[in-house]
């Protein structure tokens, strides 16, 4: 395989949903049912090599931003993994969150290409905090860390939502049951010096709370579910590059980021795993770059 996979989520898009009540059990029995018409896209009995998979937003996807000036930090992780060994898929979807990634099908689609070894990083954070009233554009998930649920009606369908946690907990479980392994993170922080001030302002939400809670419920690491705080690192590298620098990194808005830009979080993705104190994932055995050259230190 070349150092991306061809396994790109199908053209065809997500499958139709009509039921007129969702639950989190019955979207990826239709995900899955979606994807047995094309799994000639998966094929994971054809190949040896694994696949590392990304589930995310714009800020991870192919064209994030949706400029020529803007881009993803996943189109950029493949230049730090031995390409001889193992396979980037890129799989990000520009405007999703845990909870539209989810009722769209597209951790169906991961879930049917996957084979024991492959690797699946999922990373949400900057659509998941919408509103659910008084319009529900759906993409927010249901306030609360637990096992909370919300009823809303989006496109004129009656759904059950779940909260943060719980997306990233049925996915993780889904992709256990592959054989896979998952490494979960929060989202990468906007440009942390966009205010009044003009200071560095960085807070890790609660999904960094959240997301080191559902891999630490599967046993961490050992239990085939790292969690990488993907987010604090890059706000290190962002505090330590200064204002000036970071400033450029972001010229469409406080979001998206430029190619370089990406490059330093897909960096700083790299620096996580190398660093991770919560126990690392086997995805670190397959990076063949240094991180020594890259800003920031180790959490």
């Amino acid at each position: 395989l070349n150092d991306k996979s061809s396994i790109r989520k199908p053209s065809s898009g997500p499958p139709t949903i009509t039921a007129t009540t969702m639950s989190f059990k019955s979207i990826l029995t239709i995900a899955m049912a979606g994807t047995v018409a094309i799994g000639a896209l998966a094929s994971p009995s054809s190949r040896l090599t694994p696949v590392v998979y990304l589930a995310g937003d714009s800020t991870m996807s192919l064209g994030g931003g949706n400029t020529n000036y803007t881009q993803g930090w996943g189109e950029f992780l493949h230049y730090s993994l031995d390409s001889h060994r193992i396979a980037v898929n890129n799989s990000a979807v520009a405007g999703t969150s845990a909870r539209s990634y989810t009722r769209e099908g597209y951790f169906g689609y991961i879930a049917n290409a996957l084979k024991p070894r492959d690797i699946v990083v999922i990373e949400f954070g900057h659509n998941d905090g919408a509103a659910l009233k008084p319009t529900d554009i759906g993409r927010g998930d249901c306030p609360g860390g637990g096992d909370e649920t919300c009823i809303t009606v989006f496109n004129n369908v009656t759904e059950i939502v779940y909260t943060y946690p719980a997306y990233y907990r049925n996915a993780t479980r889904l992709f256990r049951s592959k054989g896979a392994t998952v490494v979960l993170s929060p989202p990468t922080p906007s440009n942390p010096y966009n205010n009044t001030e003009g200071i560095f302002i960085y807070t890790p939400s609660n999904y960094t709370r959240y997301a080191a809670a559902v891999a630490s419920d599967f046993g961490g690491p050992a239990g085939g579910v790292a969690f990488v705080d993907h987010g604090q690192y890059v706000a290190n590298i962002y505090k330590e590059l200064g204002r000036a620098v970071v400033d450029n990194y972001f010229p469409k808005d406080h979001t998206h980021t430029s190619r370089i830009g990406a490059t330093v979080v897909s960096q700083a993705f790299v620096k996580a795993l190398v660093c991770a104190r919560l126990g690392t994932t086997v995805l670190r055995n397959y990076i063949i770059n240094s991180t020594e050259s890259v800003p920031g230190y180790c959490i």
